[in-house]
């Protein structure tokens, strides 16, 4: 929520600033960066290692997994928030039909 709300007051600045199409570009370029992170650090890291005492389980808690869920919330709701608060209002403005002199 507090993500959402932030996005909305930046986009504003953001499209003034640097138009509609770099708007547009911020949530690809959001959900790019934050998917490598996570896919990174999950496929990269021993995330699920196998229990010392049985190797047949998994460990219940392990810190990396625990990292990795976090970072996969801050994937989703940074994607999220860029795609409602900039990706959709820069897909609204090139939608708009201009006259010959605008």
């Amino acid at each position: 929520g507090v993500a959402m709300v932030l996005m909305t007051f930046v986009s504003h600045n953001i499209i003034r600033l640097f138009g509609w199409k770099i708007t547009a570009l911020l949530a690809p370029g959001v959900c790019s960066i934050t998917a490598c992170a996570f896919y990174l650090w999950v496929l990269f890291l021993k995330t699920y290692e196998p229990d010392s005492d049985d190797p047949d389980k998994f460990q219940a808690v392990n810190p990396n997994a625990t990292i990795g869920m976090w970072l996969g919330l801050i994937f989703a709701v940074a994607t999220k928030a860029t795609k409602y608060a900039s990706f959709d209002p820069a897909k609204e403005m090139a939608s708009l039909p201009l006259s010959s002199e605008e």
